[in-house]
């Protein structure tokens, strides 16, 4: 399945009630799930993570409105082996609670996106950071500019 689109009848639903139906969806050999544009609230996400997707290896969340509220749902998540997670929205999470929530949860994270901070003093000191205590992580600090391009 490339396309999963969904409409009740009016070109109205909430992004809580497309979640809940994916989530539910039985794709037990998915490895990628890219969700991009989406506006996700805390009950859509909360929705999102109960997916049972054992073979998950890329999680692209971005143009969300992910807030630090969501941040411990993803402990929740049923994907064992998620390499990949992007996280990529309108507001800036606090970095080092996501950092420790997805090293804690998934020890083989390669790569880890984020939205930057617009003080860039912290993006470098958390960069740094993330180098000494994962060193085999990737971190990526987008920047808002970049996610208007």
């Amino acid at each position: 399945m490339d396309v999963l689109w969904y409409t009740d009848g009016e070109g109205q639903v909430s992004d809580e009630d497309c979640f809940a139906m994916l989530a539910q969806a039985n794709w037990p050999l998915l490895s990628k799930l890219e969700l991009t544009g989406v506006d996700a609230s805390h009950k859509g996400v909360r929705h999102l993570v109960t997916g049972q997707w054992p073979m998950l290896q890329t999680v692209t969340l971005e143009a969300f409105d992910i807030t630090d509220r969501d941040v411990p749902l993803f402990v929740q998540a049923h994907w064992p082996n998620v390499q990949n997670l992007s996280l990529v929205g309108h507001g800036c999470l606090e970095h080092m609670a996501v950092l420790d929530m997805c090293m804690h949860k998934w020890p083989a994270m390669q790569t880890l996106k984020l939205t930057a901070d617009t003080d860039q003093a912290n993006n470098v000191g958390m960069s740094n950071m993330a180098t000494d205590r994962w060193p085999s992580l990737d971190l990526q600090l987008i920047s808002h500019i970049d996610l208007l391009q």
